[in-house]
């Protein structure tokens, strides 16, 4: 059983980078944002530039399923947005990666350390275009980082 959400709305798409945690079953409910997210992006509709979903789970079984259905829409221009690291609290070997883009890790996800890489946005892409239509200027690194677009933490 599932309850929620509670409280108002928020466009997801209306940030540049989005992050996304999430513990046992409580996947299901970001199946769907996440595969609007990608839709939104293939179609150029929103804001988003990077999503990392974080999932922390007890042990491996039945792990890959919802996830490829996100993953298999999330291929525009010969890359992706969403990135997914797993966390098994029952796993003790190193990480590994399962299917082609996602890694699993053992224990638990260092969430401090998630969140301030994400914050820092430079996993974020800038594009060719977006390049050109800064300016010759915008080619130094600091200013192809910045974050104008902000971040959601959704848990």
């Amino acid at each position: 059983m599932f309850s929620g959400p509670y409280g108002g709305t928020l466009s997801m798409g209306e940030y540049e980078s989005v992050l996304m945690v999430a513990s046992g079953f409580s996947i299901a409910a970001f199946v769907p944002h996440l595969k609007k997210l990608i839709y939104g992006y293939n179609t150029r509709a929103v804001q988003t530039r990077r999503i990392h979903l974080v999932w922390q789970i007890k042990n491996e079984g039945g792990i890959v399923e919802p996830l490829n259905i996100a993953l298999e829409e999330d291929k525009l221009d010969d890359g992706y947005i969403l990135l997914i690291s797993v966390y098994v609290e029952t796993m003790s070997l190193p990480k590994k990666p399962f299917g082609e883009r996602p890694t699993m890790y053992p224990g638990s996800g260092p969430l401090l350390e998630i969140f301030l890489a994400e914050l820092l946005g430079n996993n974020i892409k800038v594009y060719a275009a977006e390049v050109s239509a800064k300016g010759q200027k915008a080619l130094e690194q600091s200013e192809l980082t910045s974050r104008d677009g902000g971040m959601l933490v959704v848990a």
